[in-house]
């Protein structure tokens, strides 16, 4: 079979593709035989040890100096770190933490990071 680009480029490629996934599909088994571990895995157990929150509930308490939130809902009291990365939206303009105030209804979503809460985005209704 000769190999020409302008008629049927698929041609040549198809055999060599099948080639390498067979070979791909012998060396696996052995892989794991051994007890090689894929070097990527270490990152995906940090993406997947990353939590989520997603709160509403009303300001009690409001700390400019350490840039804590506490916030009362239905489960009970929590206390949420605003960073400056946090995205502060009141009232459907951009807004800051001097915008929380106590007695606002807000709603935060975020990560917790070592056992902290930390908002990623805070809006205040």
């Amino acid at each position: 079979m000769r190999c020409t680009t302008s008629r049927k480029p698929f041609r040549c490629a198809l055999p060599a593709l099948a080639v390498g996934i067979s070979l791909l599909v012998s060396v696996i088994p052995a892989y794991r035989a051994a007890g090689a571990q894929p070097a990527v895995r270490p990152l995906i157990r940090v993406a997947d040890s990353v939590k989520r929150f997603h709160v509403a509930g009303t300001v009690i308490a409001v700390d400019y100096v350490t840039n804590t939130v506490r916030v009362k809902t239905g489960d009970g009291e929590i206390a949420i770190t605003i960073t400056p990365t946090t995205s502060i939206a009141c009232k459907g303009e951009n807004g800051s933490i001097s915008d929380i105030r106590r007695g606002s209804r807000i709603s935060v979503s975020g990560v917790i990071q070592d056992g902290q809460w930390v908002a990623n985005a805070v809006i205040v209704h």
